[in-house]
């Protein structure tokens, strides 16, 4: 029987994707429905010969259960709601699959394997995920330590279901680096994304390119110093009061380097809900689709930029190719929110 691959992101995908190229094997896939785009990328997996199977889910079913009750009781009959409508939510028998992997044991599907004992593997949901999921969660050790008291309990009580590969279904768990990881590193293994990735045929690079970023134009100026901004969340992780606040401050970025003779690109997060079509406008930045994996740029020998920036987010180390790594750092975010209250206090 093929592997499953449970997938929720872009980047689940072009891993999942990578991983079946590699090792010459047919998997099947289970995508989440609210996947932005859906369509386009469903379609060109399924034409894939390493592909057999590829079946949605889609958790509104149990959203739509959850919601009807209290929070109190929502939380303590999850798993019987999760239990209840699950088939509704998909046509795949998730339960047949010998091996399993799943990025983010958090979701509904992962969860349904954890209630029916069913064992399952563990990929880091992001780069170098388990360095900083407890701060993007805003979770203590306590909540996710084998150790802690809070585990402890949702186990005895069976509340929940224990994520982030601290229950016992869980066989193991997959981290690009695990010098950096907070969670216990019994189960762990490392397995280098740059490796994962460089063991690619140059064949298999150009597909995946084609597969994720077919349409994406990158600039290829002579004349022009080029610069590439990658984006982050502020006002969702509250850097920022205001999304106005993180438009000021990119905006700001843009500035600074289309004086000093860049063209410059931008590259939004997934999880960037701004609209940047004003300062692509005004400032003629191209624009590089926000659900393309950032390390899909890797994968076209043509790419090159003269400096790659960011505030703090760490995905710039892993683009090659450009000349130059920036770090704004968090302190020219509040350096430019200091310019801006001072302009409105004109």
């Amino acid at each position: 029987m093929n592997d499953l691959y449970i997938c929720y992101t872009y980047y689940h995908l072009l891993i999942t994707t990578v991983k079946a190229l590699e090792n010459n094997k047919r998997i099947d896939i289970l995508v989440s429905n609210e996947l932005p785009d859906k369509e386009r990328i469903i379609g060109k997996l399924e034409t894939q010969s390493f592909i057999d199977k590829l079946c949605l889910i889609d958790e509104t079913p149990y959203l739509d259960e959850y919601n009807k009750k209290n929070r109190i009781i929502s939380q303590l009959t999850k798993r019987s709601i999760l239990e209840s409508v699950f088939h509704k939510m998909t046509n795949m028998d998730v339960l047949i699959y010998e091996n399993i992997y799943t990025y983010n044991d958090m979701n509904l599907a992962s969860s349904f394997l954890i209630i029916n004992n069913k064992k399952y593997h563990l990929i880091e949901d992001a780069l170098d995920f388990f360095s900083y999921f407890d701060d993007y969660y805003h979770v203590k050790p306590t909540s996710y330590s084998i150790f802690g008291f809070q585990h402890f309990i949702k186990k005895i009580l069976r509340l929940g279901t224990n994520p982030w590969g601290q229950n016992k279904y869980c066989i193991d768990i997959e981290v690009n680096d695990m010098g950096k990881i907070k969670i216990p590193k019994n189960r762990v293994i490392e397995v280098s994304r740059k490796e994962l990735f460089d063991n690619l045929s140059k064949i298999n690079k150009r597909l995946v390119y084609t597969l994720f970023a077919e349409n994406t134009t990158i600039p290829s100026l002579n004349c022009k110093k080029t610069m590439i901004l990658f984006t982050q969340p502020l006002f969702a992780d509250r850097f920022v009061p205001s999304m106005d606040d993180q438009l000021f401050v990119f905006e700001s970025i843009i500035k600074k380097y289309i004086k000093d003779g860049f063209f410059v690109t931008i590259k939004p997060h997934p999880r960037d809900l701004a609209d940047y079509s004003k300062l692509i406008q005004v400032y003629n930045c191209n624009y590089i689709e926000k659900n393309i994996p950032s390390e899909i740029l890797n994968f076209d020998e043509n790419v090159s930029f003269d400096e790659i920036v960011s505030i703090t987010s760490t995905s710039i180390n892993f683009v090659e190719r450009v000349k130059k790594r920036t770090f704004m750092g968090k302190v020219y975010i509040d350096r430019c929110l200091r310019e801006k209250s001072r302009k409105n206090d004109r």
